[in-house]
């Protein structure tokens, strides 16, 4: 797409510097019209020509945009977006597992009301027992 819009730029521009030769040309054909009939006649056939490679260059890119004719950049890119979708997919999905596996964890951890104090697990001083012999 962007040959043809640099195409068409091209064209644009050329279109304008001969209208630009054409005015020039005109109102130095009152003053001389014999000298310039020729160069006004070459550039006018020029004009004309420009004219229709930039129809041309239109139509294309119309029929172009028209079918959905997509460029090979444009297929890689769809087929990248596609790759992403499919991979952001499987992301959501392993997240939902995670998701559902804390979620049943946490169903099945106990209430803090059954959670025992610090103060109620320390044993009583006579309850102590020695890990070593040599502790008494």
């Amino acid at each position: 797409m962007t040959s043809f819009a640099d195409s068409e730029k091209r064209l644009n521009a050329a279109l304008s510097r001969i209208d630009r030769a054409l005015d020039r040309s005109t109102g130095d054909a009152a003053a001389s019209a014999a000298g310039d009939a020729d160069a006004l006649a070459q550039l006018s056939a020029e004009n004309a020509q420009l004219k229709q490679q930039l129809a041309e260059a239109e139509a294309r890119l119309a029929a172009q945009d028209g079918a959905g004719g997509s460029t090979t950049a444009d297929a890689d890119l769809k087929a990248e977006i596609e790759a992403l979708k499919a991979e952001r997919a499987a992301e959501v999905a392993a997240l939902d597992e995670i998701m559902d596996e804390l979620e049943s964890l946490i169903a099945r951890a106990p209430l803090s009301s059954d959670a025992p104090y610090a103060e109620n697990v320390s044993p009583a001083p006579g309850e102590v027992v020695a890990f070593d012999n040599s502790e008494g």
